[in-house]
């Protein structure tokens, strides 16, 4: 080997140490530059909380402590942050105070340089209506994470009626999960009128369906008069809606309901439909009740079968004497033995059989 390959050898050796060596230091520059950043929030953020939690207590009328931090970008951050994590602490809505700073056309002009994940976050826990307009943009990204994270801060906004109902109908179309989509409508804070009067005006399934859940998580809805309104969803066209629709009425636990459910059942020729009834029938306390699910638990689908015995295993001392009688009596083998099955590993029997026992020795 040539002098002169050699030479080139160890030139390109040499040049790599140092490349290696000035990596290490880089890497080693930014740890430490992190470290003092965090050090430097962590003392700001102690000393601050005091002023921020007095400022909040007395609603905003003095800035006290507050100021001096107010004046730079880095004092902004932290107080920023301490007041919203108080409000996501708390389950507070302090986004007046917020505005009063405001923190929110700080917050939208950072986001129209740069609209990061955590500007669109903190928006979203802002609660501020002025940060609608940039939040909509950020739903056209090409990203589609970033997309769903502006929609859901979205839904955290203060927003109109109508707001409310513009975003139902861009985020049905997102393509974003339907469980998630839910969880956005809990969001919205729509009283059961609201939600009933924009379900009426619903057209497509997944509109139907993410608004029929969160009816089951309004506050009112177990009170709510024109529950009976839904009803017709029952025999909606989408076998979504129809298990969506299942499941919410199941969760008001109206007996007026059981009848239609049961006629359901029987006229329904989808198993997952007849497996939600089955699913959804312990929470009907009634008598009535029992029959339908030992006439459930020999239907022809091993999930509806399975739903049914399930659903009398937690329906107390009643329930598990249905089960015994599945067990012993029916004609069915395949419902005899899940019955069999359902009796001897299911948590729910094993804790009505231990109840009974010490009852019955008291």
């Amino acid at each position: 080997m040539s002098s002169t390959v050699l030479f080139i050898i160890y030139i390109c050796i040499a040049i790599l140490s140092i490349v290696n060596i000035a990596i290490l230091f880089f890497t080693f520059f930014i740890s430490i530059k992190e470290k003092i950043k965090q050090n430097r929030y962590a003392k700001v953020y102690s000393e601050m909380e005091p002023y921020v939690l007095a400022y909040i207590e007395n609603s905003g009328k003095t800035l006290g402590g507050l100021k001096p931090k107010l004046k730079n970008r880095f004092g902004q951050e932290v107080v920023l942050d301490i007041l919203l994590n108080y409000s996501q602490e708390q389950g507070e809505d302090i986004s007046y105070l917020i505005e009063k700073l405001d923190y929110h056309s700080y917050l939208i002009n950072k986001g129209k340089r740069n609209l990061t994940f955590s500007v669109i976050k903190k928006l979203g826990m802002t609660g501020s209506i002025h940060a609608y307009p940039l939040l909509v943009l950020g739903t056209k990204d090409k990203n589609f994470d970033k997309r769903y994270a502006c929609y859901y801060a979205i839904s955290k906004l203060n927003l109109s009626l109508e707001q409310k109902e513009e975003f139902l109908g861009s985020v049905t179309e997102s393509g974003i999960q339907r469980d998630r989509i839910t969880e956005m409508v809990d969001n919205l804070s729509l009283s059961t009128d609201q939600m009933v009067e924009i379900l009426e005006e619903q057209s497509t399934e997944i509109g139907k369906v993410v608004l029929i859940r969160g009816l089951k998580n309004a506050s009112d809805i177990k009170g709510y008069k024109k529950s009976k309104k839904l009803m017709k969803y029952l025999y909606d066209d989408s076998m979504e809606v129809r298990i969506a629709t299942v499941n919410t009425l199941a969760h008001l636990g109206d007996l007026s309901f059981l009848p239609s459910l049961k006629e359901l059942y029987f006229k329904e020729e989808m198993w997952q439909v007849r497996s939600a009834i089955a699913k959804a029938m312990y929470r009907f306390s009634h008598s009535d009740v029992i029959y339908i699910l030992k006439d459930m638990a020999n239907d022809n689908w091993w999930w509806v079968r399975f739903n049914a015995v399930e659903a009398l295993a937690r329906m107390g001392v009643e329930g598990v004497e249905a089960l015994v009688d599945i067990s012993l009596k029916s004609s069915n083998k395949k419902s005899a033995n899940l019955a069999y099955y359902i009796l001897n590993a299911n948590q729910s029997v094993y804790q009505t059989v231990k109840g009974y026992s010490v009852h019955g020795n008291e």
